[in-house]
């Protein structure tokens, strides 16, 4: 179990750096200037970060026996 939260802990922080690094290099509505992978909006990886918390977050319930 050690071994995934390690892995979402680091998709996590990789997917922190990427909306940050994108959201300053292109402003406050960077959905509106451009396109991110293959017109995708920013929200896709904001979605993403938002499904590894989740899953993080679930992982962490079971190892407390909620």
């Amino acid at each position: 179990m050690l071994d995934i939260k390690d892995y979402l802990l680091k998709r996590i922080s990789y997917a922190n750096r990427r909306i940050n690094t994108i959201e300053k290099l292109h402003g406050d509505r960077p959905n509106e200037t451009h396109n991110y992978f293959g017109g995708w909006e920013l929200g896709y990886l904001k979605g993403k970060l938002s499904a590894y918390e989740n899953i993080l977050d679930e992982i962490e319930k079971i190892n407390k026996g909620e």
